[in-house]
């Protein structure tokens, strides 16, 4: 019995430490997403032949 606790243990601290992993890259993506937006949106405010 001991043992299955021990190895479920084993299985979740795993899954924690995949999803702490996703969770950094997902972060990461939206980062630079955002700086991507930031950086269009700056292009189109400085466009001159953009209508206002």
């Amino acid at each position: 019995m001991a043992e299955q606790f021990k190895a479920k243990i084993t299985t979740l601290e795993q899954q924690v430490v995949d999803l702490e992993l996703k969770l950094q890259v997902q972060g990461a993506e939206l980062n630079a997403a955002r700086t991507t937006n930031r950086e269009l949106m700056a292009q189109l405010n400085r466009d001159p032949t953009r209508e206002h």
